[in-house]
């Protein structure tokens, strides 16, 4: 099959991305034939992790929706690695360029280890946090604010949120060891004085 797809990252709130998972939407042409909003959907899966599956455009039939297209199981299965390197090729173009300005830790027995300066693409961002699960997980949250139900929302967010907010973690991750370990070089330092 000829087959020519192109990834695009959704452009809606990360409160409605949470709602229907859906990260992305691919365009693909296979064939000559034209199948728009193939959507790229995160799932929880069994043992708990996350994983994915791509849904393709549905009918209403009746009461009942139905897959517009009838697609064997080696059409699907090269169709979505198309759709596969598509999204691999949009993260690897469209990842921002990240850089820590300044970075204040705290300790590591506290859920908030970290809160950062950074610059996204040259754009200054204060305020970035760094957590800590008590797994061990680390993950980097923009600012937020709290509207007056209670619901915490993002003041800014990434276009391509499902690639960025990784790349985010793992630059403030290196900088919070950094910073930790030039803490710990100091004081060593000035035990020997």
């Amino acid at each position: 099959m000829d087959i020519k797809a192109n990834f695009y990252a959704i452009h809606v709130s990360e409160e409605e991305k949470d709602k229907t998972h859906t990260w992305g939407v691919a365009n693909v042409i296979c064939d000559g034939l034209v199948i728009p909003n193939i959507r790229a959907i995160n799932r929880k899966l069994e043992n708990g992790e996350w994983g994915h599956f791509f849904a393709y455009p549905r009918i209403k039939v009746g009461d009942r929706y139905q897959d517009v297209l009838k697609l064997t199981s080696d059409q699907r299965k090269e169709i979505e690695n198309a759709l596969f390197f598509a999204a691999r090729d949009f993260a690897m173009k469209e990842n921002p360029k990240i850089e820590v300005d300044s970075i204040h830790t705290f300790s590591e027995k506290q859920p908030l280890i970290a809160i950062a300066d950074v610059r996204v693409n040259g754009m200054g961002i204060r305020g970035v946090r760094l957590y800590q699960s008590k797994g061990g997980e680390r993950f980097a949250q923009l600012p937020q604010y709290q509207d007056k139900n209670g619901e915490w929302h993002n003041l800014i967010n990434f276009d391509n949120s499902m690639f960025a907010m990784p790349a985010l973690t793992r630059e403030l991750e290196t900088a919070y060891e950094k910073e930790k370990l030039e803490q710990k070089q100091e004081q060593s330092r000035r035990q020997k004085r």
